[in-house]
């Protein structure tokens, strides 16, 4: 290879390499960009799961508090205390004292509600707010549908007449010291939880995750609450009636009259109204399996005075007291006969246009049926099955609030047919 030869080959190497070295970095600029998009789309993934696996525990926080207030025995529809001292547990001292809670807002008493010892994505345990009326104390005040709760939450979502709320505290943010050896929830509550929700009222909020709030809540209201309740009444009404009946010759008592309000006597020959606590003859049983166990069905003075209001009653005429027992069609509901009787738990009040009435005027109409009891249409709203206590022919359904086709109904009802004391279905 002579001079020239050599200077020109020479000459053509480096842009070769050059070449081949950028295709190597833009190789590399390639696999670290690829696994940058992996990282973040792993780590979206895992926040996405740390998010649901919070909001899976909360979740079942807030079945285990309605399942509770379904199966309080003194108070239907009561929550119990928070946990003020962290040891899972709500009990007398130092959770409540007489007939008052020691805080509206602590911690989730998880023992109490036979939950395992629940946590958010941050490992920190969860906190609790509740509506004071709803608190386990007997004689707290009326608490049936009607009852609303006494919270406030501000943010997303807005809501007003919250019954209790939950919050999953998250990770500390700046200010925030959470030492494990404090339990007095007065000082730890500001640790915890953020803005509105850890100065101890009854005004909450709710919201996106910012640099100063990462609280999240979920809130417990009297939609999600009450028709539990409202089930566990209505059956556990018509197991007193069923009880009753089993020790009087397969006979129910006559109603107290609907137009006698608020006297519960049992009235000869009335056969719809409200059920009677005092009666006739015979006496109430307790639907208690356990001898003395429990408290007497429809027992003045008990928590069925609260709901005594919203319980209502009509008996088919074959199986009052002064009836044959042996009845052709009797009452009816869905279409169905030989129905013996049927007990009604009112929903809360309902108001146009989920209602024709305004329900809300009931203090006022507590001898009208229409202020308390919905009509259910049939699916192409030919025929109307109405329950009025006046009638023979009733309607059973799910809650359907606005939606039907001849407004909302959430009358709870439960009844007894015939044929060997079969529950309507």
């Amino acid at each position: 290879m002579n001079a020239a030869e050599c200077e020109r080959r020479c000459r053509a190497w480096p842009p070769a390499q050059q070449g081949a070295a950028l295709l190597i970095t833009l190789a590399l600029v390639g696999i670290i960009a690829g696994m940058a998009v992996l990282w973040i789309a792993s780590s979206a993934a895992t926040d996405a799961q740390r998010v649901q696996d919070t909001a899976r525990a909360m979740g079942m926080i807030r079945d285990a508090l309605v399942a509770r207030a379904a199966g309080d025995l003194n108070r239907p529809g009561s929550l119990p205390c928070p946990d003020v001292n962290n040891d899972g547990q709500s009990t007398p001292i130092p959770d409540w004292t007489g007939s008052a809670c020691a805080s509206y807002v602590g911690r989730v008493p998880w023992k109490t509600l036979d939950l395992p010892d629940l946590r958010d994505a941050d490992s920190e345990r969860f906190w609790y707010a509740l509506s004071p009326v709803f608190r386990d104390y007997q004689f707290a005040g009326t608490l049936n549908s009607d009852t609303t709760g006494s919270l406030t939450v501000t943010g997303t979502p807005a809501a007003s007449n919250v019954i209790a709320m939950i919050f999953a505290p998250g990770t500390s943010l700046s200010g925030q010291d959470r030492d494990p050896a404090n339990t007095n929830v007065t000082t730890e509550l500001p640790h915890y939880l953020d803005g509105e929700n850890n100065d101890s009222d009854t005004t909450y909020q709710a919201g996106p995750e910012t640099s100063t709030f990462n609280d999240r809540v979920l809130l417990i209201t009297r939609d999600m609450l009450m028709p539990s309740v409202e089930q566990r009444v209505a059956r556990q009404a018509r197991r007193c009636l069923e009880n009753f009946a089993a020790a009087n010759g397969g006979r129910y008592p006559f109603a107290a009259q609907w137009l006698a309000w608020p006297d519960p006597t049992e009235v000869n020959g009335a056969l719809y109204g409200r059920i009677p606590s005092t009666l006739l003859s015979g006496t109430w049983l307790t639907d208690d399996p356990n001898p003395g166990g429990g408290t007497s069905c429809f027992q003045t003075g008990t928590w069925w005075d609260a709901w005594r209001e919203l319980l209502l009653y009509r008996v088919s005429a074959a199986y009052s007291p002064s009836g044959s027992g042996s009845c052709g069609t009797c009452l009816w509901v869905n279409g169905q006969a030989s129905v013996k009787f049927v007990v009604i738990v009112s929903g809360r009040m309902l108001t146009p246009p989920d209602h024709s009435v305004n329900q809300s005027l009931r203090g006022a109409n507590k001898t009208n049926a229409s202020y308390y009891l919905e009509q259910l249409g049939t699916n192409n709203n030919s025929v109307a099955l109405i329950s009025m206590m006046g009638t023979s022919s009733f309607a059973k359904g799910p809650r359907a609030v606005t939606t039907g086709p001849l407004g909302g109904f959430n009358d709870r009802l439960e009844c007894v047919r015939e044929s060997g004391l079969v529950p309507c279905d």
